[in-house]
């Protein structure tokens, strides 16, 4: 989210690429889950703003009516079912897969996808890629929700039983961690794994060394990671304490979380959850963590990439001239 409002802010302060134009956004918090996704989705699209939808956050230039554009969730499995809500649906990493296993001539494959949209339509996708090259998918295995000891036993045990030894796993890195753990339990070794670019970078999986010996060789694809200049700073700017803080719903439960305080003391001073009182001196650059990490900002970076291609995209709509381009079938009004 802030990473958004940086980058909106960003365009509109410069002034360079929309001279005269002032980017507006509506921001609902998804919370991680495919039904908020999607009900957000549908609130934008259709234009109205619901009282009962909690964790929106408005540009002080927010415009009202239906949104012409949609940047999707952080989360893939909750960018796919608003990709599928709005009509587009594409992972051009699947393809990127497919293409190793071309490269590397393998012609049995194993496939291990989590249950969510992200892991089945990811996995389907590679199936029909892979088939239109030649291999074929030795097995389609997926990692429950919450799974049981049976069930994500029966998983590795199906692999162990197929003599397959390549194996894609397209999921998120907390069902990968599940599975992880019941292949290091039962020393399943000798495996070449590919990984999705949900899990090929992540810190719950690449730190824990009892994962290494399993892991080591793993081919995968992930998301560029890149500084942006300027932003660790406005990260740093938040506090409960600034004029517009109310106006961001999330700031509260983020300062207590992170600071282990709390803003809302009642009359004996204490609150159920036995936080101490903010002392009103907290800063988030005493603070490391993920959030004031900006060394290597993946999805970060994609969100930031996202809200330059619409500006650029409305740039060229605006300088649109009939019979000149930049569009090659007439312009687009705006």
């Amino acid at each position: 989210m802030q990473t958004m409002i940086f980058a909106i802010e960003e365009i509109n302060r410069v002034g360079v690429l929309l001279p005269n134009v002032t980017l507006g956004y509506k921001i609902y918090d998804s919370c991680s889950t495919p039904h908020q996704a999607l009900r957000a989705a549908m609130e934008l699209m259709g234009g109205e703003s619901s009282s009962e939808f909690e964790g929106e956050t408005l540009s002080q230039d927010a415009c009202h009516g239906a949104i012409p554009v949609v940047i999707g969730d952080g989360g893939s499995t909750q960018s796919l079912v608003v990709a599928r809500f709005l009509g587009v649906f594409q992972v051009p990493q699947v393809g990127a897969l497919a293409q190793l296993v071309k490269h590397f001539g393998w012609i049995w494959v194993g496939i291990v996808a989590g249950d969510d949209a992200y892991g089945r339509g990811g996995a389907k996708i590679f199936a029909d890629e892979i088939n239109k090259l030649g291999a074929c998918v030795a097995f389609n295995e997926i990692i429950p929700k919450n799974p049981s000891q049976t069930e994500i036993s029966s998983i590795v045990a199906s692999i162990r039983s197929s003599g397959v030894h390549v194996i894609l796993v397209f999921a998120v890195e907390q069902d990968v961690a599940a599975f992880f753990d019941e292949v290091v339990r039962s020393g399943l070794t000798g495996m070449q794994w590919l990984a999705s670019e949900a899990w090929s970078t992540a810190a719950i999986l690449s730190n824990p060394t009892k994962y290494h010996h399993i892991l080591q060789g793993t081919l995968g694809f992930a998301i560029r990671g890149i500084f942006i200049p300027g932003f660790r700073d406005f990260l740093l700017r938040l506090n409960p304490s600034s004029p517009d803080a109310s106006a961001d719903p999330f700031l509260v439960p983020f300062w207590e979380e992170t600071f282990q305080c709390s803003l809302d003391i009642p009359a004996d001073g204490w609150k159920a959850d036995d936080k101490p009182p903010c002392t009103g001196t907290e800063e988030l650059k005493n603070i490391q963590n993920t959030y004031t990490n900006v060394a290597q900002l993946r999805i970060s970076y994609n969100v930031y990439k996202a809200v330059y291609a619409i500006a650029h995209a409305l740039k060229a709509m605006r300088s649109c001239v009939k019979g000149e381009g930049p569009f090659p079938k007439g312009c687009v009004p705006i």
